[in-house]
């Protein structure tokens, strides 16, 4: 028996943002560089240099709106899926590039977040330096796994942290042709496609759920180890400085890539705790309201990211995954209030099922508008066969 098209129920659920216009956008292009990308850089490397330097926080309060408004004309008006120069005589098309337009606006909405907490926070606690400030995205509150790399050897630490992005770039690939073994356009259109087509989630659309996030994983951590690389070999940083989840809560709070939970805290969670506190609530209430906050402020931004890529997005696809998260997360609390903590093999396997049961059911609607609004991975060492469409 098929259990329901989900269209109508999840209509009402959903906040859907439109499709953006190709010609509301600009190329990129050098004006587009010089006059927005670059300014709105140098403004968030403004906002830093106060932050260390202990300006007078009147004068970074001064600058904060300008510096916003920099950042959200670029996140808005630059489209990576297009490009102009001079030399080429005509603007180039290329869909499959609307990615970098989603990771323009998620890094130009971190780094206003960042910018704002910046504006606020005291200088005792900022980095050493402008640049540490800067390339310092995790906060040195976040748990740091142990290093596996020989960090006595600045050449070694390089070579080894290569070795490393190559191998994780491998895996990527060998990934990408699994899925395309399985689901063979999955990934490829850039005019979007079918994943979940209105029904519930199933083992296979659960599977290869599973293998998208491996993607994003993956690409993550080559990204990590090439930005590694470049710090200790060219920015002479000291290779000391660089650095199997059983519950949802474990998972959020130190196994996945961290980048951006200091910025979530700092500029939502740790303002609505202490306003919380200061309304009468509760330590316990005032967390939850914390929590509440930070998943709600990474669900706008991952939403938002995919309406960059300009087919537009659906608030339950994408946002929802993050607030369901954030359900399972006190469920979980809720659960070893009433039956304690359990160690032992037994509950390990149980944890780690319940978890990733949970991530891989509400990540196939997440994924389903991946594939909708037309996200493509790209292999990075093998070549993709031609496909026509």
């Amino acid at each position: 028996m098929q259990l329901l098209p989900l269209e109508s129920y999840l209509s009402l659920l959903d906040v859907t943002l439109p499709p953006i216009d190709l010609d509301a956008r600009l190329p990129l292009s050098r004006y587009t560089i010089l006059n927005l990308l670059l300014p709105s850089l140098f403004c968030i490397t403004v906002c830093a240099c106060f932050r260390v330097w202990d300006v007078p926080r009147l004068l970074r309060v001064a600058f904060l709106p300008f510096a916003l408004r920099r950042m959200y004309s670029t996140a808005v008006n630059m489209d990576f899926t297009r490009w102009y120069f001079p030399e080429l005589g005509h603007v180039s098309y290329a869909p499959k590039n609307a990615a970098f337009n989603q990771a323009l606006l998620i890094g130009l909405t971190i780094a206003a977040c960042r910018s704002i907490s910046w504006t606020f926070a005291s200088a005792s606690s900022a980095s050493s330096s402008v640049i540490a400030e800067l390339t310092t995205l995790r906060g040195p509150a976040v748990p740091k796994p142990r290093e596996w790399r020989p960090t006595a050897s600045r050449r070694r630490f390089v070579a080894v942290t290569l070795l490393s992005a190559l191998l994780h770039m491998l895996l990527f690939d060998l990934v990408h042709m699994h899925i395309h073994a399985i689901r063979p356009a999955l990934f490829r259109d850039p005019r979007g496609g079918v994943f979940l087509a209105g029904r519930w989630p199933t083992p296979t659309s659960m599977y290869l759920s599973g293998c998208a996030f491996a993607l994003t994983f993956l690409t993550l951590q080559y990204t990590y180890d090439v930005l590694t690389a470049l710090g200790v070999a060219l920015l002479a940083h000291t290779p000391e400085h660089f650095y199997l989840s059983t519950s949802l809560t474990a998972f959020w709070g130190r196994r996945w890539h961290q980048l951006f939970r200091q910025t979530f805290v700092s500029v939502c969670g740790a303002p609505v705790f202490a306003a919380a506190e200061k309304l009468g609530c509760s330590k316990a209430q005032a967390k939850l309201a914390s929590l509440i906050s930070v998943f709600g402020l990474s669900a706008v931004v991952h939403w938002l990211g995919i309406w960059a890529m300009g087919h537009g997005a659906s608030w339950w696809h994408t946002g929802g995954f993050f607030m369901a998260n954030c359900v399972g997360i006190i469920m979980e609390s809720i659960w070893s209030n009433l039956v304690g903590r359990h160690t032992g093999r037994l509950w390990y396997v149980a944890g780690w099922t319940w978890t990733f049961v949970w991530l891989l059911w509400w990540g196939s609607w997440m994924v389903d508008e991946w594939v909708r609004k037309a996200f493509v991975f790209d292999r990075l060492l093998f070549r993709e066969p031609d496909m026509t469409y």
